[in-house]
């Protein structure tokens, strides 16, 4: 989101997440963006409000998908009957995150740098709801994302997101176009998947395929197991 425009109220989340059962309005990918229907004009007004994924949001700034559309779309989305992606785990299984050799269970916030939740997730009801925030090497904010849904300016992100993919039932990518931090979720078998090479306000963390979780280089986390923590790891 813009520093000059001021956050949604959560129960704005809420009901555009219940409006559009879970994803896209257009196509019912689960990570997503809030567009202004009416264009930003110093309010956010509910009405106006539609969850469109990056794609989407888009294609609606430049007129592709007109305000016509997007006002059926609110009232008649692509997941209205039920949600059509597989970000989901079942409520009678664990939510388990995996990052580099350290496993996460029931954990909400797996990792935490400085008293500020880095890497969240949750559920509601089947639905992973995802929660991240990467910053710049210099410590600006670059990527933020609250329960599936960018607040930062997508438009310097590039998101992909794909099912079946692989041995992977989701596969999440995240990168910055303009440097080389990324992260990477995949869900395999209803278990969170994470990889990635980010700055964390200075920190360089690097969770490696051989499952080493590395900070700075010199400190390695690995063979950490939570279960039911209210945080997993916390630098």
């Amino acid at each position: 989101m813009s520093k000059h425009r001021p956050p949604y109220p959560i129960e704005y989340y809420q009901a555009l997440r219940k409006e559009a059962n879970f994803g896209c309005a257009k196509c019912g990918v689960p990570i997503v963006t809030i567009h202004h229907i009416e264009g930003y004009e110093g309010e956010h007004h509910l009405r106006e409000l539609i969850m469109l994924c990056k794609e989407h949001h888009s294609q609606a700034d430049q007129g592709l998908i007109t305000k016509e559309e997007l006002y059926v779309l609110k009232t008649n989305p692509f997941n209205e009957a039920s949600v059509k992606h597989k970000l989901q785990v079942s409520p009678a299984k664990d939510i388990v995150v995996h990052i580099g050799g350290n496993t996460f269970v029931e954990t909400p916030v797996p990792l935490q740098l400085h008293g500020e939740p880095i890497i969240s997730v949750r559920r509601e009801g089947s639905e992973v709801l995802f929660s991240l925030t990467l910053y710049g090497k210099d410590g600006d904010t670059r990527v933020k994302m609250v329960d599936n849904v960018w607040e930062a300016d997508a438009s310097l992100v590039d998101v992909r997101y794909s099912e079946d993919t692989g041995n992977a039932d989701v596969w999440l990518s995240i990168k910055l176009e303009d440097s080389e931090p990324y992260i990477e979720v995949r869900v395999i078998d209803g278990e969170l998947h994470l990889k990635g090479r980010f700055y964390l306000r200075g920190n360089l963390l690097d969770v490696r395929d051989d499952g080493s979780f590395v900070l700075n280089q010199q400190m390695y986390f690995r063979g950490i197991t939570a279960i039911k923590c209210g945080v997993g790891i916390a630098i």
